[in-house]
């Protein structure tokens, strides 16, 4: 074909493509017949088989996901190739995607046997291209890719150091500045600046136009896509190289950047090189995110080499996936904007933009000139993101084909465009995120094997070396593994250790609070992305070579080597504004080596020996060595300073989380890493160390004028190891030194010094607060330091850890904690325990011993700080006191006491134990002594400011070791020894106190039916007595075999649950202490002794006369206000004669129902019957019922009907005759004779009836309805249903198809945007989604309010699928309850997400909460539930 000729059909082609449908556009440049199309390419659309199944996901596609035959975590099955029978027993999830293909087929990705039918054929013949359409054909279609890339290419080189708004910016620049000889600047290079909006049209027509094309020739045609995939793959014809220009330099080196130059090149390269090479540019062609050729690669997945060949080009070719570009913004004198976008990297050696953008800014004027730094990213990354499953094998690979270690550097090529740009924007986030996403999700188990595999094969023979031996920077192995080894380089290039290379912050006036933001969430993202990393390589290495801890230590030294050795950094303070000097000081790896160091010297107990150990790693001299840690200190106290007051401090401690609580990441926060350090370096320098991080900090705030408060950060590194261990603990996972677990052990003596018992979910919400989430796995954390009490699931201390101590910087730390304790304190009367503390005396005293939670890093920080000679904040302290004093201003004195009590207690300690002759700590300490002995002798003081100077006299005198540097007066001898008598006297009252408190005799309960229980005075005969009666609706009997059911066509007998206190009240206690519960809707009283809930206060019935009593009817209207108005409804509709309601009728059925509630109560559970003395209750409706009956003359009981099997309805019955309709007592015993004839509880039930007290002895087993039998029975019921553990529950339950009519299975695409989100009712065990199945316009409410209005009167409990949690509704309110039905030791639930199911095994069924829900269901306490945590209640429509 004539090559010139073919180029103009596609260039016509491209322009007229508008006009034309797609299958015309192909065969107009195919030149195709009617019947070619036809025969060669309609007809063979989907036909053949693939390998792989590669369909790709729209928007909203649902897919599986199945962690038992995955080979790593990002895989992902489509509807069509998942398969439910080939994966019985396994742990499978679904969700929705909106972009990806599946992975069927890849055995890379899955196991084979999971592979459905069609993808699992071990042998599938590919198509030959000419022979199913022919020679002629196959070569047009090869000249078409080959010519339409060419000149796409073509276009691309024209435009590539111009974007699609230079050369208008440009234009808009000239005539603005009006500069010199613009006009002929424009005229002399108008040929050009057409040219290229020439070249950038056409290249646009050209890339719509091939997109067009592959698109429709590809799309389910597999013979045409793997034919597209093999040309592709091969290069452009040096024959049409000769018509189409492309000036390509391409060196030997692979990862070089292109330049364009004007001698013409042979291009040896495939054309999917030059694609990835150009793809950065194609952004400027698309019109639509639709249209991105990247999509079409899925169908290529057809030819078995696609897949690797363009993965292995992406990462060869990883540095042209990024154009960094620079935006100008210039402002004129006139306020005008100039606005210039400009490459960063030059591809052309001569661009007319060089010239004029120096002219444009020395221009007079411009009178500001901002930059902001950007990187254009290609739009290939939504495709790549399927292959990283891939990537790190690829790089092993190309590394043992190339032997050159240049193939890894796509790390350094990410850290090197990180340098340019400002660590505090939204675009540098999304740069970040798109690598880590591609590297991170990687660090798995399987590709760690392999990183490891491959450093045995760079170490061949000396592999035991390195896995056995210490191995320092004089081993050849060193250099040889930290250039070949996959695995340094990624530990030490992904992120870089130098400082930015920006130097303007501002552009367009940011708002620096969110610059600060933007700024920590880079940095927590980085850092827990590299801590995933590390935290899988060390479970790999343990998994892999059991407890050999040597090989992962030199792993450590490799990567700190390189740290130490390349940092290259200053630290500066300059004017400008806190957000300028904060950015630039970062250096984004600082903390990922904190991380690694911290590792490193975990298990060091020496300071001197890890000291060497470090400098003999890092291979610097001393002094070198010493520059390198004191810059990162002062980066790291810059830090401390200024994001605690700058930006989203509560970010920044880490109280507030940044990421989904499902991903389980390995979350701590900065400022724990930030403390770390600190305490590391003090441990290193000793005394010099305490002074470079007090000198510093003052230095550092003072510049930014904020209040200098070191003392509270060395009382943190000294007393406690808790950001140490949070800094590392979760990466060790269980496998914890003994010294690590003393840090624990300190942290929980404190946690307990509030309480001696803590329920599970108390005390993991409390570590909470401390930081976010599981920081370190708080179930090995807790059960490290506590016992599980099994009668009470509550934890307590383990007996080696008590006494319990206290500890104030933890209190410091989590405000409620120090709430808790400093009321415990001050009700003991200890302000010595709540100014000190009692913990580090403690430990102290118990040094050396096993017992002492004293770790030697803590140990040799309290050396350092008593041999410190400067003690610049203990004289900082005393100058200030001195001051005050002078001024006369005790008050202050005291304060300044008490504010610094925490430090003054820490160096009293530290010289008492490590007392240093050549510091000048104590005589600090006297002179304080003395202030505090000068003021109490010679100023009258109240009695608590008193207590203050007495007690750090005391305390001081007591720690002091050594003779006074002065001599004391009489008067302060004097003073000291009445402080002394007044503190030995305080100790006796409180003795004394305590001693009669546990001898006092408790006062007897009162009567409750003869007294009033609030105020203790008998009732009168002619008084009224309340108690409060809750009345509540339910129909759980109907769907409980063991519960009474008897209901004709107009009442349901049972359908009432009634329940009282025992506690009665004069009608004015009541009044003047009445407490009301509101929630919504729902009005309810309480009682003020006990809270329990009532709806109806009932009144003694011997006071009532009649029905139209007044007070009856004011408690009665009462009680309706508390129904909902179905309910209200149904009773008007029953009960309404003449238009009014005819309360004695509805009455009588509500305290029929009531009646038959209490008497199945009674047969049911005598025990609690008696002891809530609902007998007196029960008494009280059976004469309420008879003065109803004489008044009306009838009763609904009347239509119960005998039932020979229920002794429940021959009791009715019995009463109805001799209780209701007369009052025969003798009746009623001989009625009882013949129905519980032989019956042991016969007596009991008689007095329940009759008496005023239950004196008979009775057998709760032998009850006709005995209540724990029910239960019993329905625990059963549910542990068989939901399993005992948490897989086990997902394999019979998650993926159930919904039950509702209008739903029928799982829903194939969102509801309403949302994804669908199912509920088990675990009343009626009907399975459904919470929102409504049907069409959601046609309803206002979900699945969930309706079946629970329509099944369960308005009351029911559903599980959540996804975590076990369960919610308890009373519509339309709803709460989550906190206790789980699966979970772990400690109670945390089991999110699902990426993980194998052995992880949800272990989550056992929570027995407790299933005897909270069989309480729920069978009392009815639903509105009990909603009551408890106002707060947490929801309305809802689901």
């Amino acid at each position: 074909m004539d090559i010139q000729k073919y180029i103009g059909i596609i260039l016509n082609a491209a322009k007229i493509q508008e006009t034309m449908k797609d299958f015309e556009l192909v065969q107009y440049v195919l030149e195709l017949s009617d019947n070619e199309l036809e025969n060669n390419i309609i007809k063979l659309k989907g036909t053949g088989n693939k390998k792989q199944c590669s369909a790709s996901f729209s928007k909203n596609t649902l897919y599986f996901q199945c962690f038992d035959c995955c080979k790593e975590p990002n895989h992902v099955y489509c509807q069509e190739c998942y398969m439910p029978e080939k994966h019985q027993n396994h742990v499978v999830t679904f969700n929705y995607l909106n972009s990806g293909c599946c992975d069927c087929g890849d055995t890379l990705i899955m196991k084979k046997k999971s592979f459905c039918n069609k993808h699992s054929q071990s042998q599938i013949e590919m198509p030959i291209p000419e022979k199913l359409f022919g020679i002629n054909l196959t070569e047009r279609l090869r000249q078409f890719i080959m010519i339409s890339f060419g000149l796409l290419f073509e276009c691309i080189q024209k435009i590539v150091d111009y974007t699609d708004q230079t050369m208008f910016q440009i234009q808009n620049a000239i005539q603005i500045l009006n500069l010199e000889n613009s006009l002929k600047f424009i005229e002399d290079n108008k040929q050009e600046l057409l040219e290229k909006q020439i070249a950038q049209e056409q290249g646009q027509k050209l890339y719509t136009l091939l997109f067009k094309i592959l698109q429709y020739l590809s799309k389910d045609n597999i013979p045409w896509s793997y034919a597209i995939s093999k040309f592709l793959q091969i290069p452009i014809d040096v024959n049409i190289q000769k018509f189409i220009k492309l000036y390509h330099v391409h060196s030997n080196d692979p990862l070089f950047n292109f330049k364009l130059d004007k001698q013409q090149q042979i291009c040896q390269c495939s054309i999917l090189n030059l694609i990835i090479k150009h793809y950065v540019f194609f952004s400027r062609f698309l019109q639509q995110d639709s249209n991105n050729i990247s999509d079409l690669f899925y169908e290529f997945h057809v030819d078995d080499n696609f897949k690797p060949y363009i993965c292995k080009q992406i990462i060869i070719n990883f540095n042209h996936l990024y154009n960094p570009i620079q935006k100008f913004k210039l402002i004129t004198i006139n306020n005008q904007e100039i606005k210039i976008t400009l490459n960063t990297i030059n591809y052309t050696e001569y661009k007319k933009i060089n010239e004029i953008f120096p002219k444009l800014a020395q221009d007079k004027n411009i009178t500001k000139i901002y930059c902001k730094n950007k990187v254009e990213r290609a739009s290939i990354f939504g495709y790549l993101y399927q292959l990283i499953g891939h990537l790190m094998i690829i790089l092993i690979n190309l590394k043992k084909e190339s032997k050159n270690p240049n193939v890894y550097s796509m790390f350094e090529l990410f850290s090197n465009q990180l340098l340019q740009l400002p660590i505090c924007n939204y675009q540098s986030q999304l740069f970040c995120q798109s690598f880590e996403d591609i590297i991170v999700q990687q660090f798995n188990n399987n590709i760690v094997k392999k990183l490891f595999e491959q450093i045995s094969e760079i170490l061949y023979l000396e592999d035991d070396k390195f896995k056995f031996s210490s191995i320092l920077p004089n081993n050849p192995i060193f250099s040889k593994l930290q250039q070949n080894s996959l695995l340094i380089y990624v530990l030490t290039k992904i992120y870089p250790c130098q400082q930015t290379e920006t130097t303007t912050f501002h552009f367009l006036n940011p708002d620096k609070q969110k610059k600060f933001q933007i700024s920590l969430e880079i940095q927590i993202s980085t850092l827990q992305n590299y801590r995933k990393m590390l935290s899988v390589l060390v479970e790999t290495w343990k998994d892999v070579y059991k407890q050999n801890k040597i090989g992962s230590q030199n792993i450590f030294r490799l990567v700190i080597n390189y740290f130490f050795n390349n940092y290259i950094t200053s630290f500066t303070l300059k004017s400008g504004s806190k957000l300028q000097n904060y950015l630039s000081n970062i250096v984004i790896c600082d903390r990922n080596f904190i991380t690694l160091l911290s590792l490193f010297l975990i298990d060091y107990n020496d300071s001197q020996e890890a000291q060497e150990s470090l400098l003999e790693i890092s291979g610097l001299n001393q002094n070198i060595f010493k520059q390198v840690m004191l810059k990162l200190l002062k980066r790291t106290l810059l830090n401390i300073i200024v994001l605690n007051k700058k930006g989203n401090p509560s970010l920044y401690k880490g109280q507030i989380k940044l990421f989904n609580k499902q991903l389980k990441l390995q979350e701590v926060s900065l400022e724990q890493v930030d403390v770390a350090y600190i305490q590391l370096y003090a441990f290193l320098f000793g005394s010099e160390g305490i002074n470079d991080i007090i000198s510093n900090y003052i230095q550092i705030a003072t510049f930014f004028n904020y209040k200098q408060n070191p003392q509270f950060l060395i009382c943190r590194i000294a007393q406690t190891d808790y950001d140490l261990i949070q800094c590392v603990g979760d990466i060790f996972g269980q496998d914890s030194s003994e010294q690590f677990q003393k840090g624990l052990n300190k942290l929980f003596q404190t946690i307990f010094f509030v309480q001696s018992f803590y329920k599970e979910n108390e005390l993991r919400e409390l570590l909470k607060q401390f930081s976010y989430d599981s920081s370190i796995n708080l179930q090995n954390l807790i059960l490290s330091s506590c016992v599980l009490n099994q009668d009470n699931e509550q934890l307590q201390l383990k007996r080696s850890l008590l006494p319990v101590q206290y500890e104030p910087i933890y209190a410091q730390l989590v405000l409620k904690l120090k709430d808790q304790i400093t009321d415990k304190l001050r009700s003991q009367n200890d302000l010595q325990s709540e100014l000190f503390g009692t913990s580090l005396e403690n430990e102290l005293n118990l040094l050396n011993q096993h017992k002492s939670t004293l770790t030697y890093k803590r140990q040799a920080i309290l050396k350092a700080i008593a041999a410190d000679k400067e003690q610049i904040i203990l004289q900082n302290i005393l100058e200030n006191l001195l001051i005050q004093q002078q001024q006369g201003e005790i008050q202050q004195v005291s304060q300044i006491l008490v504010k610094h009590s925490f430090y003054i207690n820490l160096v009293l300690l530290c010289n008492k134990n490590f007392q240093n002759p050549y510091s000048n700590l104590s005589q600090y300490l006297q002179a304080i002594s003395q202030i505090c002995l000068h003021i109490l002798e010679n100023v009258n003081l109240n009695q608590t400011i008193n207590n203050i100077f007495s007690i750090f006299v005391k305390q001081i005198d007591d720690k002091l070791i050594g003779n006074y540097s002065q001599i004391e007066s009489d008067a302060q001898k004097a003073c000291k020894t009445q402080i002394k008598k007044k503190l030995y006297l305080e100790k006796f009252n409180n003795m004394s106190q305590s001693f009669n408190s546990q001898i006092q005799v408790d006062t007897p309960t009162q009567n409750t039916t003869v007294n009033c229980s609030l105020c203790l005075l008998q009732f009168e005969n002619d008084q009224l007595q309340y108690r409060g009666l809750l009345i509540t609706y339910s129909n759980i009997h109907q769907f409980i075999d063991k519960l009474p059911k008897l209901q004709n066509q107009k009442v349901d007998f049972f359908s009432i649950i009634a329940s009282s206190c025992q506690h009665t009240f004069h009608k004015k206690c009541l009044a003047q202490y009445k407490q009301q519960y509101v929630v919504g809707d729902f009005q309810y009283l309480r009682c003020p002794i006990c809270n329990e809930l009532y709806n109806f206060p009932f009144i003694n019935s011997i006071q009532i006369k009649s029905t139209q009593d007044k007070i009856l009817l004011q408690n009665f209207e009462f009680f309706l206000r508390t129904l909902n108005d179905n309910k209200i409804m149904e009773y008007y509709q029953k009960h309404t004669i003449n238009n009014e309601l005819n309360i004695p009728s509805v009455l009588d059925e509500i305290f029929s129902q009531v009646l038959c509630n209490l008497l199945f109560q009674l047969l049911s559970d005598l025990t609690k019957f008696k002891e809530k003395n609902t007998h007196l209750l029960l008494q009280d409706v059976l004469i309420l019922l008879r003065i109803i009956y004489q008044q009306t003359q009838n009763t609904i009981l009347e239509q119960i009907q005998n039932n020979d099997n229920q002794i429940l309805f021959k009791i009715i019955k019995l009463l109805l005759q001799s209780k209701i309709k007369q009052n025969n007592i003798n009746q009623l015993k001989s009625g009882l004779d013949n129905i519980l004839h032989g019956d042991v509880n016969k007596t009991a039930i008689l007095e329940a009836l009759t008496q005023h007290f239950i004196i008979a002895q009775f057998e709760q087993q032998q009850l006709s309805y005995d209540i724990q039998k029910i239960r019993f029975e329905l625990e059963q019921n549910y542990i068989e249903k939901f399993q005992l553990n948490f897989k086990d529950f997902l394999i019979k339950h998650y993926l159930k198809p919904c039950q509702k009519k209008s739903c029928q299975f799982l829903p194939l695409s969102k509801i309403n945007n949302q994804e669908p989100s199912q509920f088990i009712c675990l009343i009626c065990f009907k399975k459904m989604c919470a929102h409504y199945c049907g069409k959601p316009s046609k309803k206002n409410i979900g699945n969930l309010s309706r079946h629970c209005s329509k099944r369960h009167n308005g009351k029911t409990i559903y599980l959540y699928l996804r975590n076990s949690q369960f919610v308890i509704m009373q519509q339309p309110y709803i709460i989550i309850n906190n206790n789980p039905l699966f979970k772990n030791l400690l109670g945390e639930l089991p999110f699902i997400g990426n993980y194998q199911s052995s992880h949800y095994e272990q989550f056992n069924l929570n027995v407790k909460a299933i005897n909270q829900i069989i309480e729920i269901i069978l009392q009815d306490k639903f509105i009990h539930s909603l009551i408890q945590n106002p707060k947490k209640v929801q309305q809802t429509t689901m």
